[in-house]
């Protein structure tokens, strides 16, 4: 394969183009922990970077051949379409609809068309500036038609999304009129990323509740289609920061800024001026902090930095009069000569400015209504060189998900962040030290350049597994006409799902009669060998194939009962066992208790059912979203714990499983192959979970491997349900009983 490049799509380019009089066009770079990650990993990998140079109607000739020079593409966009696609859509009604405040999204059906064009017009400047080859990594909400339209006219294209913002409830979702274009358009992708496993559950809830699409783990199904949704969130490039914090530059700051607020203690809050950010919410927490606890009057300041954003949008000029009026009131209120207590400053600041505030805040108050991620907690963190400052952060910040250990807040309950403030001022060095140092572990270890790089992973290794075929009619037969010419069969069979549907009670399931006649049938056949491979106990599997002579592998390869035609039984009528794998439980095992017993508790319907080596947590009885979620989380929770401890935890279908780690049904069937069990000319693996998926690649192309239901698999077929393959099972043996005769 050709060496593959990155191609970037953002909705604005990486830089400013500054244009002059005198000479060419100048290009000032951007700044930010987005634009440092991508830039960088573009210019390491070769390609094009393509978006919106920021000014109405195509660049001029110069402007492009500048662009170029940096491998930079700019697409143009006219004023009408700024104004509909950027400033409505993007701005009025996705940018709300995101963030959970569906009550402020505006929407009209002339400039969704306008954003589909726009959008087209980014999709044919992919496929113009990239090869098939190349990986096209799209950016945020403003380009979310882009997958689909490059995929259409490109299917063997790579294509990854990542979402910025949050993604809303689908109750939420549900609200935005062309909720299912915006959806097909995400779907499309290989892989879209997300900053925290909430906006994942959302979006993957949303694939499967509006457009149908089959969901499995992190995999959204879709007219064979694979979307996978990834947590990955952002980082910023802590080495950089921290350089910065060591200048002398930095150190002039911090002087200016000694010099005007003096000897009291410094509360901080840097934001756009936005109504996601919680500005009106923090400033009444001030105040009645001030009301609470008089004792910090005249010693304490607080600076808010808003930077101006969307100029001209009446919801945020608003806000700024709002926040403008909350200002005059507290400082009116509680200032005195010599003394304001709060300083609002409307427009930005220069990075040396930033980072002195940053060093200097006791307390940096991040607390907004509503954020994908936020950047500014991360920045904050790594300027602390000197190890002290206090975070106060928004549980509803994307960022609470990695920063355990600070203090977290709802922006909403004012009494409580007021109370929180105060603490953070009090708080002893010793304790601010501990926090800030395990801070700045988890900040360090998650960069702009490390969260590219996983990217780029999950978009250019995520291949080699796609939706199997389907074994059609034409296909099936082939099959069983191979099985017909062999002298050696073997059939490898799951139970749960594969021979049998799944149903709420497990120990209820009993085999149609057809299936365990086709399954003797093909048993008792001289070069035919039978085997079960399931996750089910040993007990059940030797009641439910009591004289039936088929092996039985139980519990994923921990417990065997040996074919035999005339079946050996135990004293009690039970077949003979024997213990393949010594996995005696260890402390981790009451670690997965605990944790699965605590969300049945909380998960109608759910249940635990204990193994000889592993645990599971059941949830085909809960309510689906409900169940999905609960998964999703302790199986999260789950990997966490567990690690290092020599324990596999899955997410399966409608269950989570915690196992010893060499205990899977790939090393069983390995096993068995090796003592020539498997040593035949025709061969038949089935299954439908994922804990299959290490039989399917166990025996790759030498075996016909068939997955039952829709999902991404190894597998070389697959069939509808567990009655296709029943079907399949008895074309089989009555081939075999036909030759007979």
């Amino acid at each position: 394969m050709a060496e593959r490049r990155l191609i970037i799509i953002s909705n604005r380019l990486p830089v400013t183009v500054e244009s002059r009089e005198d000479g060419p066009a100048r290009l000032k770079p951007s700044s930010g922990g987005l634009a440092t990650g991508l830039r960088a990993a573009q210019e390491s990998r070769g390609g094009t970077w393509i978006g919106w140079s920021g000014d109405a109607g195509a660049p001029s000739p110069e402007v492009t051949a500048a662009l170029a020079k940096h491998d930079l593409a700019a697409v143009p966009i006219s004023a009408e379409e700024i104004e509909s696609y950027y400033r409505r859509i993007s701005n009025q009604c996705l940018w709300p609809l995101m963030h959970s405040f569906d009550e402020r999204m505006q929407f009209r059906k002339a400039d969704w068309h306008r954003y589909v064009d726009v959008n087209q017009r980014f999709a044919d400047r992919v496929l113009s500036e990239s090869a098939p080859e190349d990986l096209a990594f799209v950016q945020d909400f403003h380009l979310s038609l882009v997958p689909r339209m490059v995929k259409q006219k490109r299917p063997e294209q790579r294509v990854g999304f990542f979402l910025h913002t949050p993604f809303p409830s689908a109750h939420v979702f549900r609200t935005f009129p062309e909720r299912r274009a915006f959806l097909e358009g995400l779907a499309a992708a290989d892989v879209v990323g997300v900053h925290t496993s909430g906006y994942a559950r959302h979006l993957l809830d949303c694939f499967r509740e509006r457009l149908g699409a089959h969901i499995s783990g992190d995999e959204a199904i879709l007219d064979g289609h694979r979307c996978r949704v990834v947590v990955r969130p952002l980082g910023v490039d802590s080495c950089d920061w921290e350089t910065r914090a060591r200048s002398e530059a930095v150190a002039k700051e911090m002087e200016a800024l000694s010099a005007a607020f003096g000897d009291r203690r410094l509360l901080l809050g840097v934001e756009r001026m936005d109504y996601t950010k919680g500005i009106p919410e923090r400033l009444r927490a001030f105040e009645l902090l001030l009301e609470r606890h008089p004792e910090w009057s005249g010693r304490v300041h607080f600076l808010q930095v808003a930077v101006p954003s969307r100029l001209g949008v009446e919801d945020y000029e608003e806000l700024e009069r709002e926040v403008a009026t909350l200002v005059g009131c507290i400082n009116s209120r509680h200032g005195r000569i010599g003394y304001q207590p709060v300083h609002y400053q409307f427009r930005g600041v220069t990075r040396d400015r930033l980072v002195a505030l940053y060093r200097m805040a006791d307390v940096c108050l991040v607390t907004p209504l509503r954020d994908g991620l936020n950047l500014v907690a991360k920045e904050f963190i790594a300027s602390r060189i000197d190890g002290r400052g206090n975070l106060l952060l928004s549980e509803f910040a994307g960022a609470a998900q990695e920063l355990r250990g600070t203090p977290v807040v709802n922006p909403r309950d004012v009494e409580d962040m007021a109370e929180k403030l105060h603490r953070g001022l009090s708080t002893g060095e010793d304790e601010e030290r501990r926090t800030m140092a395990h801070l700045r572990e988890v900040v360090a270890s998650n960069t702009a350049g490390t969260w590219m790089e996983t990217c780029w992973t999950d978009l250019a290794d995520d291949e080699g597994r796609g939706v199997p075929a389907p074994l059609d009619e034409g296909a099936a037969r082939r099959v069983v006409e191979e099985w017909g010419t062999a002298k050696r069969c073997a059939l490898v069979l799951d139970f749960d799902g594969t021979l049998v549907e799944l149903q709420d009670d497990p120990e209820a399931v009993v085999p149609p009669r057809l299936v365990l006649d086709a399954l003797e049938a093909l048993a008792r056949e001289d070069g035919t060998h039978v085997w079960i491979v399931s996750g089910r106990d040993s007990a059940f599997l030797s009641r439910t194939f009591r004289s039936i002579p088929v092996g039985l592998v139980a519990e994923h390869g921990a417990v065997i009962s040996w074919p035999d035609r005339a079946v050996h039984r135990n004293a009690e009528g039970d077949r003979d066992l024997e213990v393949w794998i010594e996995a005696p439980r260890g402390d981790w095992y009451e670690l997965a208790r605990e944790r699965m017993e605590a969300v049945t508790r909380s998960v109608a319907g759910s249940f635990v059912e204990q193994k000889s080596t592993g645990i599971c947590w059941h949830h085909r009885k809960a309510e689906p979203s409900v169940g999905l979620a609960a998964a999703r989380s302790l199986h999260a929770e789950l990997s966490n714990l567990l690690a290092g401890r020599g324990v596999r935890v899955e997410l399966g279908r409608d269950v989570v499983e915690a196992r010893p780690a060499d205990v899977t049904k790939g090393e069983a069937v390995e096993r068995l192959r090796g003592a020539g069990h498997l040593d035949v000319d025709a061969l038949i693996v089935a299954g439908d979970d994922t804990t299959d998926e290490s039989m399917f690649e166990a025996f790759g192309e030498r075996a016909h491997t068939v997955l039952v239901g829709e999902r991404v698999s190894v597998a070389r077929w697959r069939v509808g349900g567990p009655s296709d393959l029943r079907r399949l099972l008895g074309a089989l043996a009555d081939l075999r009983a036909s030759g007979d005769s």
